[in-house]
């Protein structure tokens, strides 16, 4: 991904989580209480590395979250009865 996708695919991440809620801890929280202008600054400031950290904590904590919410449903074992 070159670094232009990845600032508007943080800036997306940055202004709101895409499960209604943040967890707690969540890094993405205070840069979201800013303004569109300050997240856009923020996010231009940011080295390569720090976007693909940010990238990957959002990845990471998506998927866990998402796994969760699928065993919670019994979708899980319903999908590995058809896989």
């Amino acid at each position: 991904m070159e670094a232009r996708e990845k600032k508007i695919w943080l800036f997306g991440v940055f202004s709101a989580c895409p499960l209604k809620f943040a967890l707690e801890g969540c890094p993405f929280e205070e840069v979201r209480k800013r303004s569109a202008l300050e997240r856009w600054e923020y996010i231009d400031r940011l080295t390569e590395a720090e976007m693909d950290a940010l990238i990957f904590h959002h990845k990471a904590c998506l998927y866990q979250r998402e796994r969760m919410n699928l065993k919670k449903c019994h979708c899980l074992n319903k999908l590995k009865n058809t896989g």
